[in-house]
């Protein structure tokens, strides 16, 4: 499928390259800047696109209308939309792992994006979404607890119990220090250094509205700082867009009382809510938090024991000597370093290798940030290594990982490992046993195989772009489709 417009035929708009395909279904995301003419401000688009293959193969062609709403943006912010959904300052741009047609989330159908110089790289975590990050609050150290749930699930460091900050392990503490880090990263925008990012911008279309909004740079201009700014103004655009924080989803059109769940939805809900079936709500509610709408996380981080996904590159022990020293990266293969290791590497989250801070501080390692759930059915895969693409297989890992371990954790060629593969030994006294919610039933598992579809179906309805007047043409991805009974 092919989309074309007038703004985009004068260089004044931008299809993305990626289509998002779910089933049957491709959405492509679009931004059209600086164009004018239009007729009530709508832009016509045609739609060409071929049905079938071979002989038989038809082509079509559709007109289509979008409604263009000027944005609302500060020069700073405006100045951070152009440097989102652009790569010429790297190897990609931010859009690549953080597509608007996909709630501003992966869009690869892997267990983590692609990046680096010629995008050869696999990335080391699945790419937690960019929509709702700005509600996250900056990252601290509490001395105690102040959410719902028990203590000893939480984990709790030498420095105190982490909470909030942005991705998987919090080492990014605001949007904008967010921001800084995919410049650098080898498998990510692959710029050597700031300096290389500086010289880039320097030869870039975007310099001209840096000085706009910045003032002059020039290559005798302090590299540290430059990007500072460029990762402000991306961290300013994502604040300011209204896009990245729509809340139209049917569970906000039921929470003001403009639609109903239906019965399974609802029954997925009180699942969902109850500590003794799905036991969910401990963890993924932030209805306690002032001014903040729920974005279903309590911001902390947890211990949960995820198993070892060997589709990733970096936990294939014959080829991890070889692509961490590809990537000028020989230090991060921590296998070395861990006394009971028994693979070249180990993702540990809140301990490393990634965040430094903490580096191997037993109490934190394989804890990682308790994720948001809205539009948490868009993505691709689960947990921080991408080890699972559905979420019924994530409700059944909370349901069985203690009933079931041999058929939870698995070797590479399929047949049964020991529990908690992915986390060594020496640090497995932290992964909590016996609470919720991996703690079984009276009579075995919590929930069975239509309880599972019910509460996925409820997570379903933290899906954006529910229309009241239109609830028909609501945007469900396949796998919603797929447990609807």
């Amino acid at each position: 499928m092919q989309l074309s417009s007038l703004c985009q035929s004068n260089n004044l708009a931008l299809f993305a390259n990626k289509p998002v395909q779910q089933g049957h279904q491709q959405t492509f995301s679009y931004r059209a800047q600086n164009c004018s003419g239009l007729i009530n401000n709508v832009e016509k688009a045609t739609v060409t696109f071929t049905i079938g293959s071979g002989e038989n193969s038809q082509s079509h062609s559709q007109s289509i209308e979008l409604q263009l709403t000027a944005a609302a943006l500060s020069a700073e912010a405006a100045f951070g939309q152009a440097l989102f959904f652009s790569n010429e300052l790297g190897a990609q741009s931010c859009a690549s792992c953080h597509d608007p047609a996909n709630g501003y989330g992966q869009v690869e159908q892997t267990a983590t994006p692609s990046g680096g110089a010629g995008l050869a790289f696999s990335g080391f975590r699945s790419s937690p979404f960019a929509a709702y990050a700005k509600f996250t609050p900056n990252f601290v150290y509490l001395t105690g607890t102040d959410q719902p749930g028990d203590a000893d699930l939480i984990a709790n460091g030498k420095l105190g119990q982490p909470r909030r900050g942005q991705m998987w392990d919090g080492r990014a503490s605001t949007l904008a220090i967010q921001a800084q880090g995919p410049f650098t990263g080898p498998h990510e925008m692959a710029n050597t250094n700031n300096q290389q990012v500086l010289e880039k911008l320097l030869a870039s279309s975007h310099l001209n509205q840096y000085r706009t909004v910045f003032g002059n740079v020039t290559a005798n201009s302090n590299a540290d700082q430059v990007v500072q700014r460029l990762a402000n103004a991306i961290a300013k655009f994502e604040a300011e867009d209204k896009s990245f924080a729509p809340l139209n989803s049917k569970f906000d059109a039921v929470a003001a009382g403009l639609a109903s769940f239906t019965t399974q939805e609802a029954n997925g809900k009180a699942l969902f809510d109850d500590n003794t079936r799905g036991a969910c709500l401990s963890c993924h509610d932030s209805s306690t938090q002032a001014d903040l709408p729920q974005v279903f996380t309590d911001f902390s981080y947890r211990i949960m024991g995820i198993p070892r996904n060997w589709d990733l590159i970096y936990n294939d022990d014959n080829k991890a000597v070889q692509v961490f020293d590809a990537l000028g990266k020989s230090q991060w293969r921590n296998g070395a370093q861990i006394a009971s290791s028994t693979h070249q590497f180990y993702d540990l989250g809140f301990c490393g290798p990634f965040r430094e801070d903490s580096l191997l501080d037993p109490t934190l390692c394989g804890a990682f940030r308790v994720s948001p759930l809205r539009n948490i059915a868009l993505k691709p895969s689960y947990f921080h290594n991408g080890v699972y693409t559905k979420l019924t297989d994530v409700v059944d890992f909370y349901i069985n990982r203690d009933i079931e371990p041999s058929r939870i954790f698995v070797k590479a060629d399929g047949s049964p490992d020991e529990a908690f593969n992915d986390i060594p030994s020496e640090y497995r006294i932290h992964i909590p046993l016996d609470r919720a919610p991996f703690r079984p039933g009276a009579n075995g598992p919590r929930l069975n195989a239509a309880s599972n579809a019910d509460l996925v179906a409820y997570l379903c309805t933290l899906t954006d772009g529910y229309d009241v007047n239109n609830p028909n043409a609501y945007r469900l991805p396949p796998q919603c489709q797929a447990v609807k009974r």
